[in-house]
C-alpha cells in the first residue's frame, strides 16, 4: 500500500469524521467543544457514491492507496455471484482477494440501494494463541475476529469514514452468539474464517437469511483452527453446491493466480506451502473460547 496515500486518506476521513460525527480516528469521543451531530445515513451514501466513482475506472480498475487492482476472473465471478445468488461460498487460498473485493461488494451494494447495511462476522476462534476473555462491549470484543474485514473497508474508504459508517448503522458487527432469532433483510452479511465455524454455527447462520439479503461465507478450508481434523466448511460447501440450489447459491474457488497480496504469498501457494504442517497441530474444539461469553469455552453458547 502507498503509505503517504494511505496517510492521506485516513486523514480526510478523520476530518470527515469529526466534523460530523464528533469521534476521532479510532472510535474514541472527541471533546464536548467538537462533539457534532453524527451524519445522516443519507449523507453517507452519497459520499460513497462519490469515493466509488472516483477510485473505479471504466474498466472495473481500482485505483486506491497507490495500487491499480484489476479484479482477476476469479474474483470477477466473485462480485457477479454477490449481484446475483442469495448465498455466495467462497473458498481459497491467503491473499487471494476474497475480504477485499467482497468489501468492495458491500459498498457497491450499499451506493447501489441493494443493501439497507452491512453484518460482519466470525467465529470468536483464536489461532493457537488463548488471549483470554476479552473486556469491552460486544463490538469492542468481536472486532479482533472481524478485523481483517474491517481493514478492507479502510484501504477503499479510510478508517475515520469507516467508523462513521459503524456509528450510523451502515456497518454492523453481529456476533454469532446474538444471531438466533434473528433476521436479516436487504442485508449483505458476510461470515469470514468461515473453516473455523462450527456445523452448527454454519446451519444456524443460514437460517437468519432474510428478503433481499446475500449471504457470503468466506474461508480457507485448509487453515483450520478449530480442530485437527476436516473443517465443518468443506461438508457445508459440499451439501450446498448440489444442482438443486444453482439458482441461489453459487460457489468460487480462488486459486494461486488470484494471489495478489505480496510476490512471496503468491510463491508459498503455488509451491502449495500454505498448508498445515502435517503432524505438528494439536487443536481441538475444547480449546476454543467465545470472545463474546465470560463464562468460558461453551460450544452451546456460539450458536
Amino acid at each position: 500500500m502507498g503509505r503517504d496515500n494511505r496517510q492521506q486518506q485516513d486523514r480526510a476521513s478523520n476530518d470527515f469524521g469529526k466534523a460530523n460525527g464528533g469521534r476521532q480516528q479510532g472510535g474514541h469521543k472527541s471533546g464536548p467543544q467538537d462533539a457534532a451531530p453524527l451524519p445522516k445515513k443519507e449523507e453517507l451514501i452519497a459520499a460513497i457514491i462519490k469515493k466509488i466513482a472516483a477510485m473505479q475506472d471504466d474498466h472495473g480498475t481500482l485505483h486506491t492507496n497507490g495500487e491499480n487492482l484489476t479484479p482477476t476472473a476469479n474474483q470477477k465471478k466473485l462480485l457477479d455471484l454477490i449481484e446475483n445468488k442469495d448465498v455466495v461460498l467462497v473458498n481459497g487460498p491467503v491473499g487471494s482477494g476474497k475480504t477485499f473485493w467482497t468489501c468492495f461488494a458491500a459498498l457497491k451494494g450499499l451506493a447501489e440501494g441493494k443493501y439497507h447495511h452491512v453484518a460482519l462476522t466470525a467465529p470468536a476462534v483464536e489461532a493457537d494463541e488463548n488471549l483470554g476473555f476479552m473486556p469491552g462491549e460486544m463490538e469492542n470484543k468481536m472486532e479482533s475476529h472481524v478485523n481483517q474485514l474491517l481493514e478492507s473497508f479502510d484501504d477503499l474508504v479510510g478508517k475515520g469514514f469507516r467508523i462513521q459508517m459503524q456509528q450510523t448503522g451502515l456497518i454492523e458487527i453481529a456476533p454469532h452468539a446474538f444471531n438466533r432469532g434473528r433476521t436479516y433483510k436487504n442485508t449483505l452479511y458476510i461470515l469470514d474464517e468461515s473453516q473455523n465455524a462450527s456445523a452448527r454455527q454454519l446451519i444456524t447462520s443460514l437460517g437468519r437469511l432474510g428478503h433481499k439479503s446475500t449471504f457470503v461465507y468466506m474461508g480457507d478450508a485448509r487453515q483450520n483452527d478449530r480442530t485437527s481434523g476436516k473443517s465443518a466448511y468443506v461438508a457445508f460447501v459440499d451439501r450446498f453446491s448440489d444442482a438443486a440450489y444453482a439458482r441461489e447459491i453459487g460457489t468460487v474457488t480462488m486459486g494461486k493466480e488470484d494471489v495478489r497480496r505480496h510476490p512471496l504469498l503468491a510463491k508459498i501457494v503455488e509451491r502449495d506451502d500454505d498448508r498445515p504442517l502435517e503432524g505438528f497441530e494439536n487443536r481441538n474444539d475444547s480449546k476454543i473460547r467465545s470472545a463474546v461469553s465470560p463464562s468460558g469455552p461453551q460450544e452451546h453458547r456460539l450458536s
